[in-house]
This record gives C-alpha cells, structure tokens and sequence, in this order.
C-alpha cells in the first residue's frame, strides 16, 4: 500500500510541477494572470463539486459501481483529448516583443 501512495505521489506531484508554467504560458502576457486564475477556478470548482454529486447519483440509481467508472473513465478521456488540444503560446522572439510601456512608475 505505501508503494502505491508513493507511486500516486510521484506522479502527483509530477503533474503539478508542470501544470502552472504549461498553463501560464497558454495566455497572452496581458490576460495571463487572469486566464490563469479564473480557468483553473472554474476548474477546480465544476470538476470538484460536481463530480462527486453525479457518482452519488449514478451509484444510487444503478446499484453499482460500474457506472461510476464509466463517468469517471469518459472524464478522464474528456480531459485527455482537451490536454492534447491546449496549445502552448508562440513565444516572442526580440525583435517582435512590445516596447515596454513608458506609462509603467520607473524606480529611482
């Protein structure tokens, strides 16, 4: 059984190492904060709330787990077609990156 939290942990922890750069870096520079914040909150909430009532429901009104697989098996497929879609940004190179903005308070 440690074996298998290590395991999970790994792979855990992995995934959330490389989730905020890879997402940071899905927005434009003037969105990114915002992008960032309200698709990873909308995220947590719609897949963490949500989730658990639809496998209650589908446990109670079929009578077993299989159901609740099957949910849980078409959302992992729905969030692996939805990674291999989300494309990363082209980064700006020198010579087309903005100017940066003279309206910015400059430091004495």
């Amino acid at each position: 059984m440690a074996a298998g939290f290590v395991l999970l942990f790994l792979a855990v922890s992995a995934n959330s190492a490389a989730e905020p750069t890879f997402f940071a870096l899905s927005f434009p520079p003037s969105i990114r904060y915002s992008g960032l914040a309200v698709s990873y909150g909308l995220g947590a909430v719609l897949g963490g709330s949500f989730a658990p009532l639809i496998s209650a429901a589908l446990f109670k009104s079929s009578g077993s787990w299989t159901a609740v697989a099957i949910y849980n098996g078409g959302a992992a497929l729905i969030s692996v077609v939805a990674g291999l879609l989300l494309r990363e940004l082209p980064r700006l190179s020198a010579k087309t990156a903005p100017a940066p903005s003279d309206s910015a308070p400059q430091a004495v």
